[in-house]
């Protein structure tokens, strides 16, 4: 019971970042499987805020990352962000910003409504 009403919430969830993602569904979903984590200026190149309140400072790369490019870095590279991006730490900063994004993305959601 508990496992459909978490797959209802990712659908949703899915859904309501698909209206905004500049990306295809497939580049979402491999975004969302891969729990990238994306900085205030990533999420706003890839439609997910309309704009960045501060700007936190690039993370270091990580270096246990698995080989290959990692699917957020292909997503932005495809959809023209130009900064070299790298897989940041999760750092307290970077997610008061995204927090901050998610925000005023759902706030503009049920503005719409």
């Amino acid at each position: 019971m508990v496992g459909n009403s978490l797959e209802k919430i990712d659908a949703a969830v899915r859904t309501s970042y698909q209206n905004r993602f500049v990306g295809t569904e497939a580049e979402l979903v491999a975004l969302l499987e891969s729990e990238a984590w994306l900085t205030a200026p990533e999420a706003k190149a890839l439609g997910l805020c309309d704009e960045v309140l501060e700007d936190a400072p690039d993370a270091p790369p990580d270096d246990d990352a698995p080989p290959g490019e990692p699917p957020k870095n292909a997503v932005l590279k495809k959809y023209g962000y130009k900064n070299e991006v790298s897989e940041p730490d999760p750092k307290p900063k970077a997610k008061m910003l995204l927090s901050r994004c998610l925000t005023a993305f759902f706030n503009g959601m049920e503005e719409k409504k």
